[in-house]
């Protein structure tokens, strides 16, 4: 096959198989340990907003794993049959044994009270330990009418639980660059050129991007920020890369794609090129 093509193939899921090339790069190998824990999540959220209920699981990236609407029916028996439509979708897509550390419930008013009540009474009523034994695990935020995993991720005490997890480094590390983009700004940088000047003067404490650029189909492009990726590590910084399927990536993708946090400032780096 030649240099740069690829093949795709479908592959089952928790189907094992084998894969075999002659020389394993550090690189290589490093993304593979990467894929496999980006294949976990961290955290699972439930969100209220008016008329539905979402479940997703966040960890490297963010998945929408459910969406359930409410009957416009105002009852007990409609609310019930809408909780009950979302206690289903957690219990087949939150796994506690597979990663999940937290889980938060989000909502305007009561609803989310509501619904921990119901998860827990259906709980053990159908006798689920791993619900039971993990009901410290759960967390309720209150948020807007269109409360959004955004509003849920500034929340203080979410931030605390998931602090060390992947979601959490992505947040915290966007919101240090925000922070010295606002206040600071000579030690903050975003865009390929000031990126790669504040990179030649060895400048760069923490390199942020996007995986849409590590990853990118364009093989020139690819090979460009992998390069620049293991330049700022072998000067002794940090390169941390962000996922498109996550809040703080999706930030981060509306300043190009690509930004810095500096060990000095550099004044008006846009005019040094």
């Amino acid at each position: 096959m030649p240099s740069g093509s690829y093949h795709t193939l479908e592959i089952e899921r928790h189907k094992e198989f084998d894969l075999t090339k002659e020389v394993w790069s550090s690189d290589v190998i490093s993304t593979l340990h990467e894929s496999e824990k980006a294949s976990t999540a961290d955290l699972a959220v439930i969100i209220f907003q008016q008329e539905s209920g979402q479940v997703f699981l966040v960890g490297h990236k963010t998945t929408l794993c459910a969406k359930i609407e409410a009957s416009k029916t105002d009852s007990k028996a409609a609310s019930n049959k809408f909780y009950e439509k979302v206690f289903q979708a957690f219990v087949k897509h939150v796994n506690f044994d597979n990663g999940v550390r937290c889980v938060v419930i989000g909502s305007p008013g009561s609803i989310k009270q509501e619904f921990r009540g119901y998860l827990f009474q259906e709980a053990h009523r159908l006798k689920m330990k791993s619900i039971e034994d993990n009901k410290s695990r759960f967390m309720m935020v209150n948020i807007g009418n269109k409360g959004s995993l955004k509003e849920i991720f500034n929340d203080q005490d979410v931030m605390g639980l998931i602090i060390r997890t992947k979601a959490g480094m992505e947040i915290r590390v966007y919101k240090e660059f925000s922070y010295l983009l606002l206040l600071d700004s000579d030690r903050a940088c975003y865009g390929p050129k000031s990126v790669e000047i504040a990179k030649e003067m060895m400048a760069i404490e923490t390199l942020l991007i996007i995986d849409d650029l590590v990853k990118s189909k364009d093989i020139a492009l690819r090979r460009k920020y992998t390069e620049l990726a293991k330049s700022v590590k072998k000067a002794g910084g940090k390169a941390i890369v962000f996922s498109s399927k996550h809040v703080s990536g999706e930030q981060l993708a509306g300043l190009t794609g690509i930004a810095a946090i500096l060990r000095f400032p550099i004044p008006n780096i846009d005019d040094l090129y």
